[in-house]
């Protein structure tokens, strides 16, 4: 639909990138490797050691311009997010973001008294719930969205 908008209106300029979870509207000539750059070069800072995590075929220019990179093995663009030297961790989602910071912090693999495990969270409650549905696989919640007939009801009139 924002694609047809777009179209529409002549934005010709724009480029939308539609994933499961979001819908980003960019410049065409722009991409996350020219931001990573212009905010080096904004800072003052184009020889920092810099880090990336993403998810999603957009992120692999930003893996082109840092030094390290790291991502979840649920990422659609594993294979050319390796050839440009990404990790990519073996879990997927949030248990991936968690190995991907660990990877940051700890490069060589060991751990400190910081990183021990903290208590877990109660498995109870809307923030919980939150991070269940964040970390459910698409077609899961496809079904589930199927099966529940109040998502019909959005699209009746």
């Amino acid at each position: 639909m924002l694609d047809a908008f777009v179209a529409r209106l002549g934005l010709s300029r724009l480029t939308v990138h539609q994933t499961f979870r979001d819908t980003t509207v960019l410049a065409r000539e722009v991409d996350k490797g020219e931001g990573l750059l212009a905010l080096l070069r904004l800072a003052g800072q184009e020889d920092l050691d810099t880090v990336a995590i993403g998810d999603s075929e957009p992120d692999l220019p930003m893996f082109r311009v840092a030094r390290r990179s790291f991502a979840p093995s649920q990422m659609s663009g594993r294979g050319p997010a390796r050839s440009l030297g990404c990790h990519v961790t073996d879990r997927p989602f949030q248990p991936g973001l968690l190995r991907a910071v660990r990877g940051i912090v700890h490069p060589d693999g060991g751990r400190c008294a910081r990183c021990r495990p903290c208590p877990a969270p109660p498995a109870e409650g809307l923030l919980w719930e939150l991070m269940k549905t964040a970390d459910r696989r698409p077609l899961v919640s496809l079904l589930r969205a199927l099966a529940d007939p109040r998502s019909l009801q959005a699209f009746a009139r």
